[in-house]
């Protein structure tokens, strides 16, 4: 047995993991230093509080938010001298060099059915185009408006970075200045079991990305914010890869978050029911925020203003503007974490392979809404959802690649 192995199996009984010694028995033997080493890399003391705190002991705290509604900025109520002032200080900002790009593009294709990255997942336009060459057209349409090649950075994991790599490469970054594209990845956490001992898969101890709130830490841990300091840029542009019809850099939207002077601008998109299963943009005890559905009253969320509209009828379509300056204070001090109950495959010590029909297992995600409390007001823009909105998240129906392709093909077309 190697040194490491005994270290690992001292760190596992230390701290309520001693499951895992099992997996570093004679049948694991081949895997057992790798597994080893990954253990002692591992956060089990943090992972352990978290689950005392968010799963174990959530039922004992019973806490209710003071929620008020969040006014939006409608864009169709613009006129054509403010919105096209709106969209000259976008270009000039870009111009100017002092916006950079962020996709947080961390996930796989699978539940599409697709084996790979799901920014490597192709739309049937004619011809077919990846979720990532979609983007990067944006980019090469405002580099041609502006002279200027806009920063793009790709928030990857620790299963999908090399394949997004590669498929750069072989598309040859689809003419875009590769020297502007940088990678990072997103910390990953260990997923544990509802009794808090950590899985183990093929690979080893089994982890998940840590939520798009990780977005704010990774940054600045893989050297890119101080490579975006060093380019002069100001503020940046943060969305999904997963929306078809998302405006990268949208230069309306720029312009709206510098003549707003807030440190984080949001789009947003009108509700189309009471009870659509969507979070909303409100206030919580004074503070900007986001709350699921769940977290609103039947009252609430029924509730019409004097104009008609739903009073907490913004949602959420993950499209945001960063002041530089808060994504450092962010990333100082970590947004809280919340958990998500997933179905894990995992390993057990025989080496015999399960894979869950039902939940098995707690996954701890930070949201990068979380971060809208680190700031006294954020500006919101709602725009038109059939023109912006177009997630693909499901294999089939709603929110699916056929679904996102009609709304592209009428938008785009």
């Amino acid at each position: 047995m190697s040194e490491r192995v005994k270290q690992a199996i001292d760190y596992c009984k230390k701290n309520n993991q001693g499951h895992l010694i099992d997996y570093l028995k004679p049948i694991f033997s081949p895997k057992a230093d790798s597994l080893a080493k990954q253990i002692i890399k591992s956060d089990f003391p943090g992972i352990n509080a978290l689950y005392e705190d968010l799963y174990k002991n959530l039922g004992n705290v019973i806490e209710r938010d003071i929620l008020t509604p969040m006014k939006s900025t409608d864009i169709s109520l613009l006129n054509s001298d403010k919105t096209n002032y709106l969209i000259e200080e976008g270009l000039k900002s870009i111009r100017n060099g002092e916006v950079a790009v962020i996709t947080m593009a961390g996930g796989q294709g699978t539940r599409l059915g697709h084996n790979g990255p799901k920014g490597t997942f192709m739309l049937e336009t004619n011809p077919p185009k990846s979720l990532f060459e979609i983007q990067c057209g944006q980019l090469l349409a405002l580099k041609e408006k502006t002279g200027f090649a806009i920063p793009w950075l790709i928030m990857t994991s620790e299963e999908n970075n090399s394949a997004t790599i590669e498929f750069f490469q072989k598309n040859k970054f689809f003419g875009y200045d590769s020297e502007k594209i940088h990678f990072f990845q997103q910390d990953m956490l260990p997923i544990i079991d509802f009794g808090g001992k950590i899985l183990v898969n093929e690979d080893g101890i089994a982890n998940g990305p840590n939520g798009n709130g990780g977005i704010f830490s990774s940054l600045k841990k893989s050297g890119n914010y101080e490579w975006l300091k060093t380019q002069g840029v100001k503020r940046v542009f943060v969305c999904g890869i997963d929306n078809a019809l998302v405006k990268v850099a949208d230069p309306i939207f720029i312009g709206f978050s510098i003549e707003s002077s807030k440190l984080i601008s949001s789009k947003s998109a009108l509700k189309r029911s009471f009870d659509e299963k969507a979070g909303v943009f409100c206030y919580k005890d004074g503070k900007p925020s986001y709350v699921e559905y769940t977290e609103i009253s039947h009252k609430d969320a029924k509730d019409r203003g004097v104009n008609g509209e739903y009073l907490y009828g913004d949602i959420g379509i993950v499209m945001y503007v960063f002041n530089m300056d808060i994504l450092d204070e962010i990333a100082e001090t970590p947004l809280p974490y919340h958990i998500a109950k997933k179905k894990t495959p995992y390993l057990l010590h025989t080496g015999e392979k399960i894979d869950p029909e039902q939940p098995n297992s707690i996954k701890f995600e930070a949201f990068i809404f979380d971060s809208f409390d680190r700031v006294p007001d954020i500006a919101l823009l709602r725009v038109k959802r059939e023109e912006e909105f177009a997630p693909i998240k499901n294999k089939e129906g709603e929110d699916s690649p056929m679904t996102a392709l009609e709304m592209f093909l009428k938008e785009r077309n």
